[in-house]
């Protein structure tokens, strides 16, 4: 195609031997940050980023049931404080801040199916190589009425495991320790054909995600309207899978 020939339509810019009209770029995901420059936990930063969230509704898909989206998150600071009181009501010493680590796990709906991928994460955080620790398993609590009818037939059985490190290691290196388990848990589950996601595992960061639309995160969540999960810093995004 020769180029040329176009000159005179404006806002067209070839590329290869497609025309481009940055104009036509309407459909996208909605995602913003919100923090303190002061890098700190503030108790009004995650209520922020939940309305900003709940503000990108027209940025997301929709289905038919009128409550079930594309889907919507939030990757926040871990809150050490929230997690270390967890384990003290189980009588757990809680470690230093960035020697503990929360991993937030999708399993299987089917209990028998679970319980593999709860067996294959276990057999991984107690290989002597890794040295890391698993203190506990939390049920991450969910109001279910929030959601949609297809998202609740389709919601798999969410728990978080914290875990700390078991030898004297740095926060750093931790955190390295923590990737690595993460990527062996996902190569072994397709190996063994477990159903397995792991949203995160982090002594840093933590992510709660769902099929549903942003204002209804932080409702079936209960976790992120608990006035003690302080952040110093969140991101969020809601779903256009179209785009």
């Amino acid at each position: 195609m020769n180029h040329q020939h176009f000159a005179g339509f404006a806002g067209y810019q070839p590329i290869g031997n497609t025309l481009y009209t940055p104009q036509f770029e309407h459909d996208a995901c909605g995602i913003g940050f919100v923090a303190y420059v002061d890098g700190k936990p503030h108790p009004d930063i995650l209520p922020l980023a939940l309305k900003a969230l709940s503000n990108l509704a027209h940025r997301g898909g929709i289905l038919a049931d009128g409550k079930t989206s594309d889907g919507a998150g939030i990757l926040c600071q871990l809150p050490h404080d929230f997690f270390a009181e967890e384990l003290e009501q189980r009588h757990i010493p809680a470690p230093l801040p960035g020697y503990l680590a929360v991993g937030q796990f999708f399993f299987s709906r089917d209990a028998d199916e679970a319980k593999a991928g709860l067996r294959l994460v276990e057999s991984i955080l107690a290989r002597p190589e890794m040295g890391l620790s698993l203190l506990m398993w939390r049920d991450v609590p969910q109001e279910l009425k929030v959601l949609g009818p297809q998202a609740e037939a389709t919601k798999p059985t969410i728990l978080q495991a914290l875990i700390a490190p078991s030898d004297g290691i740095s926060a750093a290196e931790f955190e390295r320790k923590l990737y690595l388990a993460r990527r062996m848990m996902e190569k072994e589950a397709r190996t063994a054909d477990v159903d397995l996601y792991v949203c995160s595992l982090s002594n840093r960061t933590i992510v709660y995600k769902g099929l549903l639309f942003g204002e209804a995160l932080g409702r079936f969540y209960t976790d992120l309207s608990n006035y003690r999960f302080h952040v110093g810093l969140a991101t969020f995004h809601q779903r256009y899978s179209t785009n």
